[in-house]
């Protein structure tokens, strides 16, 4: 029997495995963990076998040990999980905020498509919110600096900001690990969005001054 490097896929943690086993405890974190598993991350091959030994030895010497860089390069993936309770939040939040923007109701109980001058600026700010997390908070999340690390406020924001469709691609692709360009295509819809709104006032006003 020979002993292979491994490397914790809970706390990173680089021990020695035996070569045979299937699982193995972490010293560390004391979680049990799959040995190819912990292999992989470590890049060690099953067929490699280093100098047997205390099966631990290895670890305490090997402190210029650099973390996969899966993990090193965007940390909040090695963690990431969406959080159901909080998707569902974001996308109630989302629904709330852009049906009171969208509309207003009088005194008498009826719907109106003119809303107050404070309605307009929250919607305005909404805007300026939706494009900014998508142009740059988002982004952040698979670098080595994510803006936001608590998958709670990153479920909740991404179905906030991207409702029911973009918001689950968004939490879809944390789990996959790969940005995409749903992002991209989000901030052209809105910008496009926003412009055929200004355009359509524009248009129902110089119709009513006519």
């Amino acid at each position: 029997m020979g002993y292979i490097l491994g490397v914790c896929p809970q706390c990173n943690n680089v021990m020695s495995m035996p070569d045979d086993s299937e699982k193995v405890r972490c010293p560390t974190c004391q979680a049990e963990i799959f040995a190819a598993e912990a292999a992989a991350i470590a890049g060690e091959s099953k067929t490699q076998q280093p100098n047997p030994g205390n099966p631990y030895s290895n670890a305490a010497n090997m402190t210029s040990y650099t973390p996969p860089m899966f993990n090193a390069a965007a940390p909040l993936l090695g963690t990431w999980k969406t959080n159901v309770l909080f998707t569902i939040l974001g996308i109630l939040a989302a629904a709330a905020i852009n049906g009171f923007t969208g509309a207003s109701v009088d005194a008498n109980g009826n719907v109106v498509s003119n809303p107050s001058p404070m309605v307009g600026f929250l919607a305005l700010a909404y805007i300026v919110f939706c494009i900014v997390y998508a142009a740059k908070i988002y982004p952040s999340y698979f670098t080595d600096k994510p803006m936001l690390d608590s998958s709670e406020a990153i479920s909740f924001l991404n179905c906030f900001v991207g409702g029911l469709i973009f918001g689950l691609i968004w939490n879809h692709n944390l789990t996959r690990g790969e940005k995409g360009i749903a992002n991209i295509v989000f901030i052209v819809l809105i910008a496009a969005s926003f412009v055929l709104a200004f355009l359509l006032a524009f248009l129902i006003v110089m119709g009513a001054a006519a």
